[in-house]
């Protein structure tokens, strides 16, 4: 090999890279499932080459169900009833990854998905659970229409790609649960603000100290069954006492 030639297996390592990091790249853009399913889809095509693809994740129940496919073929053959009790709810059961040299043999251990799979043209099939520790999100069904088997190289890959994809969602996650948490903190804080202002005006208004001030605003509250910091809000707003809109 001469000197800067690219290694065997080089761009299938270098489509890998790209797909890990698109799929762990954060933007302001809200994280939308669909759009990262198709693009878990799109880079499967050159990490695993030659597979269509599945990607199910549980429904409400815990059953999978599929959120994208490929092609139409996957998307029907990972609709057929016999598919649930199948290589990919065993994978997510199990977080182990399943594989099934071919799907027609007359000895697999999956004879239910012998029917469907020849209907949708699939002679082997891999799934990948989508993992992050001991968590599993989904799997990741890859599927071959031809008695290629998936080598080593093609399972570490799918792997690879299933657990980024399981990384990014919870990671995507957890942004979203800490911007919800931010935001929290922020309206409760603006609401002790409004609070502690309105306690403030009204005590010097009526000449009495801040406690005695909070009990006035809280017993009017509760007496017109309102919420307390929009009470502090009017007050603030109009600087009288009582409110006119209460």
């Amino acid at each position: 090999m001469t000197s800067g030639s690219p290694a065997p297996g080089e761009p299938r390592q270098q489509a890998l890279v790209a797909a890990l990091l698109a799929l762990t790249s954060y933007s302001d853009v809200p994280f939308d499932l669909d759009s990262h399913a198709a693009l878990v889809l799109r880079h499967a095509v050159s990490v695993v080459p030659g597979s269509a693809l599945s990607i199910e994740m549980p429904d409400a129940d815990g059953a999978l169900e599929t959120v994208a496919a490929s092609s139409a073929a996957a998307a029907s053959f990972a609709a057929h009833p016999a598919h649930a009790s199948g290589p990919s709810t065993a994978a997510y059961t199990s977080g182990d990854a399943v594989s099934v040299t071919d799907l027609s043999a007359a000895a697999s251990a999956w004879p239910q998905q012998r029917s469907p799979a020849t209907d949708a043209g699939f002679h082997a099939l891999y799934a990948a659970p989508m993992r992050q520790g001991l968590t599993i999100r989904g799997v990741l069904v890859f599927y071959r229409s031809d008695a290629s088997p998936f080598t080593a190289t093609d399972c570490t890959y799918a792997q690879a790609l299933a657990d980024t994809a399981a990384i990014a969602l919870i990671a995507h996650q957890t942004v979203a649960d800490q911007k919800i948490l931010v935001d929290q903190l922020q309206h409760a804080f603006t609401t002790r603000l409004i609070i502690e202002q309105a306690k403030g005006f009204l005590a010097g208004h009526l000449d009495i100290d801040c406690d005695a001030a909070f009990t006035i605003l809280r017993d009017h509250a509760r007496s017109h069954s309102a919420r307390l910091h929009d009470i502090a809000r009017e007050v603030m707003r109009t600087h009288t006492w009582p409110p006119k809109d209460t």
